[in-house]
């Protein structure tokens, strides 16, 4: 499985084992700065493909949700600014739970905090990009994509509580240590 953050026409590739799961505390390393998060919509694929049309984009993926992307505090609300080594670190981002992705026109709202983002898959352009870049990668089945163009961003200490609603269900909920 690969995870893709996607902002704007750039793309990075995380490494498997940046992915963190079941909601278990967060071990962020002691940086000059501090830490941020930023939480995105995301995407998770759900077949195996390559060279796919935007016209059959929408066959690939079935999952929506939310994603925390943790990123030193410098870079604000930039992920595809840092350095190769933050998108290769343990626990690099986290995903959620899933909820179906539906019509690509339908309304998804992410909540954290006192902040909110609006979206649908189709002002996403979740089919052009899926079209896009399997012209250089083969998609497989549980590959995920980060679009961190749509975000929140704030600072986040040790001892935080991150907690993410996505169309009003609790999607993820962690503590950073």
């Amino acid at each position: 499985m690969k995870a893709i953050c996607v902002g704007g026409d750039d793309f990075r590739l995380y490494a498997d084992s940046a992915i963190h799961r079941n909601n278990q505390p967060v071990f962020l390393p002691d940086i000059d700065g501090g830490w941020s998060v930023c939480i995105c919509p995301a995407v998770r694929l759900s077949r195996l493909g390559m060279h796919i049309s935007r016209k059959f984009a929408a066959r690939y993926y079935d999952s929506i949700g939310a994603a925390c992307i943790f990123l030193p505090a410098a870079c604000g609300a930039k992920p595809l600014a840092l350095s190769e080594r933050f998108f290769a670190m343990d626990s690099a981002f986290a995903v959620g739970q899933w909820a179906s992705a539906g019509q690509a026109d339908a309304s998804h709202v992410i909540e954290s905090g006192k902040s909110s983002i609006t979206f649908s898959t189709e002002k996403l352009h979740v089919d052009a990009t899926i079209a896009s870049l399997s012209e250089f990668m083969t998609f497989k089945m549980g590959d995920l994509l980060l679009f961190a163009d749509q975000s929140l961003s704030y600072d986040i200490t040790e001892g935080d509580d991150i907690s993410v609603l996505f169309d009003s269900m609790p999607c993820i909920d962690m503590k950073i240590k």
